[in-house]
């Protein structure tokens, strides 16, 4: 099973595929200076785009996956997405409803969520064909007991306005604290 990753980031995009059973990278994309002279790395290869912007970019780049690994090499798509509220625990299956549930929270992530979902429309749009999973910066703080995410401010104003402790790169978090769990012998919950 081969799956494109795609990190839409603020100011640059990093996309992979990688081979689920292996682990092997099969592709790597950078794509820098996305909103001034972009270029895009794809593995040895550097090529410039004459289009600016994360929708302009994504267009002409992820068709480029298809062509160096064929049209039928993948068979699904992931998206970090940095922030999913108090909304997402898990990885979801995006659809319409996940993609409006991303823009209510962007208000907490107003420079990356915005680029997140410019990166599951294009592609979405361009493997059409494929399921699209997103993948949440702040679904491993979810867990936090609740004295942990509470800010010390009256209950109507934080349920007013979502204000908790998020907590973010929990993507990363996760792997680390599964390796020293591996590493330690140890259960991960126990730890």
């Amino acid at each position: 099973m081969n799956i494109l990753v795609i990190n839409c980031g603020s100011s640059s995009v990093k996309a992979a595929v990688i081979n689920g059973e292996t682990g092997k990278n099969l592709l790597t994309m950078n794509i820098e200076r996305v909103l001034d002279n972009p270029l895009v790395h794809i593995n040895e290869t550097t090529l410039e785009c004459t289009e600016v912007g994360h929708e302009a970019v994504l267009k002409f780049a992820l068709p480029l996956v298809k062509e160096y690994l064929g049209t039928d090499s993948l068979d699904g798509v992931g998206h970090r997405v940095v922030h999913g509220g108090d909304k997402f625990d898990t990885p979801v299956l995006i659809d319409e409803i996940v993609e409006k549930a991303i823009e209510d929270v962007s208000g907490l992530a107003p420079l990356h969520n915005p680029v997140n979902l410019l990166g599951i429309a294009v592609a979405r749009t361009i493997f059409s064909n494929l399921p699209h999973i997103a993948v949440f910066d702040t679904s491993f703080h979810q867990t936090m007991p609740k004295r942990a995410v509470q800010y010390a401010l009256p209950k109507q104003l934080r349920e007013k306005h979502g204000l908790r402790r998020y907590g973010f790169h929990g993507t990363s978090h996760e792997y680390v604290a599964e390796l020293a769990a591996d590493y330690l012998q140890a259960d991960l919950n126990a730890l």
